[in-house]
This record gives structure tokens, sequence and C-alpha cells, in this order.
């Protein structure tokens, strides 16, 4: 493995070396000088960009630590959409984790919405949704509306859903909870809608609510049936 050494001097010149086996040594082909310096500088421009990103995710990060722990004194519950996966600008499970709350789960076997994550500190409720919106839509009438009214007080926590049949059967299927969104057309008929995923916001606009449709299952139903309204 060579380890790549660069020297400016004081006049602005770059010497190029290499560490090889035997310690140092000049590199006298043109070339392979030339085919050195641009790897060193390709390198140090990638390690320029990770610390900026880091820097700006540790910013956000303590950002969310201080307006959680803020308003956690006047709060019985906080939501939050995105910061929630396992991505580099994903800060809220280190955020709740860093105020002493404890993640009660992260990562349901359901879709659109798997990322979603629940959390308690000091009594309050934390539910972060993901960002996208149809996941943030189906994650707040799945499982916030539900802790919401638990904590209201109001009974039952969990309304019972009515079963319907969509007219636009297919034998598609996934091995999670699949919330599929759904249309109604001027007979009021449910269809399943055409989606392009989770942050399709055309079709969730178009939609009249989502069916639940357990793992590994498929067809015209009946689905519990979710209406937006």
């Amino acid at each position: 493995e060579e380890v790549i050494k660069v020297i400016e001097a004081a006049n602005g010149t770059l010497f190029v070396a290499t560490l090889l086996g035997d310690g140092w040594r000049s590199c006298g082909d043109v070339a392979r000088l030339h085919s050195l310096l641009g790897a060193w500088k390709s390198f140090n421009s990638s390690q320029k960009t990770k610390f900026k990103k880091l820097t700006e995710e540790t910013a956000r990060r303590d950002r969310a630590q201080q307006h959680l722990q803020k308003h956690l004194e006047d709060c019985d519950a906080i939501i939050l959409t995105g910061g929630v996966s396992m991505g580099d600008t994903d800060y809220v499970p280190n955020a709740i984790s860093n105020i002493g709350g404890n993640i009660q789960f992260h990562r349901l076997p359901l879709r659109p919405g798997r990322p979603v994550l629940g959390a308690t500190c000091n009594g309050k409720l934390l539910l972060g949704l993901p960002g996208n919106p149809v996941s943030v839509a189906v994650t707040s009438r799945v499982i916030g509306f539900p802790l919401l009214r638990k904590l209201a007080g109001a009974q039952p926590a969990l309304p019972s859903l009515p079963r319907v049949a969509v007219t636009n059967a297919d034998d598609r299927q996934l091995q999670l909870i699949w919330y599929r969104l759904v249309d109604q057309d001027n007979e009021g008929h449910l269809h399943y809608s055409t989606s392009l995923g989770s942050g399709d916001l055309v079709s969730l606009s178009r939609s009249t609510g989502f069916v639940e449709i357990q793992a590994g299952e498929s067809g015209a139903g009946p689905w519990p049936f979710c209406a937006w309204e």
C-alpha cells in the first residue's frame, strides 16, 4: 500500500513522495507524479466533504436536542417528521437518546412508514414519523392518532375500522403489513391507487384513504379501511 505525502514549499511548489516498505522516496516519473497528485487532491476533497457533512449533521442534532428539551417542559407529546431513517442526516434517534429518552420501537414491518420511531422521555411521548408525505399520512393515522387518543383517555384508543373490498384486485403482496392507497370512483367503488411510492404526493392527494393488507396476503379483500376524512 502506498501513502501519498505532499509537502508544500514556501514558494507554493509541491513535492510528492510515496511511502513504501523501505521508507519515503521521491517520485521521478512525471506521469506517475500527476497521477498521485490527482489521487491526493481527490482524497483530500472527499475528506473535506465528509467533515462538512458531519459538522452539519452535528449542528442539526444539537438543535433538535435543544428544541426537544425546551418543548418537553410544556408538552404532553411531541411529533416529528423526518430524520428517523438510517441515512447521514437522520439525527433524531441520537438526539432523543442524548436527552435521556428511551426508544420503544424503531423500524416496524410496515409499508409505507417503516422507519417510524416511538420513544418516551420523562413520561412524555416522542413520535418520529418518516419524512415522505405518504408515510407521514399513513403512520399518523395508524400509530399517531391511537397514541394521542390513549393519552387523552379516549375509549377505545384504537377504533375498529370498516372492511371494504376493492374492484381492481391483483396478486401483489409484501412480507410486511401494506397500507395501500385507494381511490373512490363516481359510483362509490374503491380501487387501488396507482402510486409511485411514499413520495408520490399526487396519488396521495387523489386518494380516499388506505386499506390494511397483512403480510403475504393479496386480492380484493375485504380489508380494514381508513378514510382520510
